[in-house]
């Protein structure tokens, strides 16, 4: 078994694991109080706790989507610059050749 790894690999499957345990020993209390205000429907402030307790799962995707629609934007202007010049060009040897 000590094959496997070597010291170093150890030590950093050793870390990730107390930082995994470290995470969940300190977010799940404040998963259980959410989950037990969100279970009253007409708690005042639901929705916004709701919106809070959703966020994580969601904004991932959604930036990510934006940088590569981002990206995409970027391209096309690119694109449509390299369009313009070579319109304006071809307008340039027209008018010359007339």
């Amino acid at each position: 078994m000590s094959d496997l790894f070597t010291p170093e690999e150890w030590q950093a499957i050793r870390l990730s694991l107390v930082v995994a345990a470290h995470a969940v020993a300190m977010g799940l209390p404040l998963a259980i109080i959410v989950s037990m205000l969100l279970r009253w429907p007409r708690m005042p402030g639901r929705t916004v706790l709701d919106i809070f307790a959703h966020l994580p799962l969601v904004l991932p995707p959604v930036v990510v989507g934006w940088l590569l629609l981002g990206e995409a934007v970027a391209a096309l202007q690119v694109l449509g610059a390299l369009i313009v010049v070579g319109a304006v060009m071809g307008l340039g040897l027209r008018r010359r050749r007339v």
